[in-house]
């Protein structure tokens, strides 16, 4: 009987542990479908207000993964980031010019205005003027100081509205949509809409009981698309959803296809592009060659580019990951163009041995050599905007 008492005695207390458990926890492992969702995406409105609305010359296209800035401890700027908007700069530059003219004269005054107010202090002090015309003169100078002053608050705000001429990431993001390609702004628009890529959030559906009982001791596995390999999240960061969870894990840019190293040395990533033609329509004229503008090189003997061996554009054959490059000397025209508003291409003159399709390096490193290997920089991260994922909560 005793031993059936203190059965019946630890069974409810049993109980109790358990139903404490399940309430502040998983108590078994439970998988879900989820999706990636940035935490950040905005749209980015562009244009001024004033008498010129201002001309888009140039949007990051979709789907292109910019980088955001880097600034050091003093707040200078170590690496601006990516363009995500260019305007037209001609009208923002002449107010500049105009600005700093009208600076010059304020100064040319105020030297003029100070000189009759010297000079006018001497006369007073000999009694050779009148102490109302001394005051003029007292009051014409700092009266030149102040709009000297206004002056140079003019040009700075001229020099400030030039420079938002261009709008930079302002933060890692993938382009998500374009909405205003290009051409002339009627205030300020909605020119494109970005997401943030790192951290990514994880959103995962389930109701709202379920969901309160995940904390920082929960353990969480988030599988990427595709992938075997489970991710961990940060815990402590996670915020409830009105259908579920939102959680955040680290993200980064998936490795490329091939090694990056040779021999011990690290192999450069890089953009490339292609040589494609331009055609003179309703001309005799032939057609022309034409490269971006980010591709062209320059040194003692001329422009050139660098072309990758053995890969081209345009064709149901893909192209290597990694492959070699070799430099072609080429002449450029005076002619340039614009290739679906996100990149200025140049006509070339005279190719040299450039075919078209061949694909050319953008912004090359600076130390690059002949038949050096390199390396297609990796546009997608470990995770995007919009995968499929799982999740797994508990132990």
């Amino acid at each position: 009987m005793r031993r059936n008492k203190f059965t019946a005695t630890v069974r409810p207390a049993a109980i109790i542990v358990l139903t404490m458990f399940s309430l502040n926890g998983f108590a078994a492992p439970q998988t879900y479908e989820a999706v990636a969702k940035p935490v950040i995406s905005t749209t980015i409105r562009f244009g001024y207000n004033d008498a010129f609305r201002g001309v888009i010359s140039h949007v990051a296209r979709p789907g292109t993964i910019v980088r955001g800035p880097v600034r050091n401890t003093d707040d200078s700027v170590a690496d601006p980031g990516d363009i995500l908007v260019q305007m037209k700069t001609r009208y923002r530059w002449n107010a500049v010019q105009e600005k700093l003219a009208n600076l010059k004269s304020a100064q040319a005054n105020m030297k003029s205005a100070k000189a009759n107010y010297l000079r006018y202090k001497v006369l007073l002090r000999q009694n050779a003027t009148t102490l109302e015309t001394y005051q003029s003169m007292e009051a014409n100078y700092f009266s030149s100081v102040g709009a000297v002053e206004a002056a140079e608050n003019e040009v700075e705000l001229a020099r400030v509205m030039l420079d938002c001429c261009m709008f930079r990431a302002p933060f890692d993001a993938v382009v998500d949509e374009v909405y205003f390609p290009a051409g002339l702004c009627a205030g300020e628009l909605d020119i494109v809409r970005i997401s943030q890529l790192t951290p990514m959030g994880i959103k995962v559906k389930m109701d709202r009981a379920t969901a309160a009982k995940i904390t920082s001791e929960t353990p969480i596995a988030v599988y990427p698309c595709n992938s075997d390999k489970p991710a961990g999240v940060f815990h402590g960061e996670s915020y409830l959803l009105p259908d579920g969870i939102m959680l955040k894990v680290d993200n980064y840019p998936l490795p490329p296809a091939a090694s990056t190293e040779k021999n011990g040395e690290k192999i450069p990533l890089c953009r490339t592009a292609t040589a494609i033609p331009y055609h003179y329509y309703h001309s005799n004229r032939p057609d022309r060659l034409m490269v971006p503008e980010e591709s062209l090189e320059k040194d003692g003997q001329g422009y050139f580019v660098w072309r990758g061996v053995g890969q081209r554009e345009n064709q149901v054959q893909g192209i290597s990951p990694v492959f070699e490059v070799e430099k072609v000397r080429l002449v450029p025209d005076d002619l340039k163009t614009e290739v679906n508003a996100t990149a200025f291409y140049r006509i070339l003159k005279d190719p040299g041995s450039l075919k078209e399709f061949n694909i050319v390096l953008l912004k090359p490193p600076a130390d690059l050599k002949e038949r050096q290997r390199v390396c297609v920089r990796p546009a997608r991260y470990r995770f995007m905007p919009g995968d499929p994922v799982k999740v797994r909560i508990g132990e």
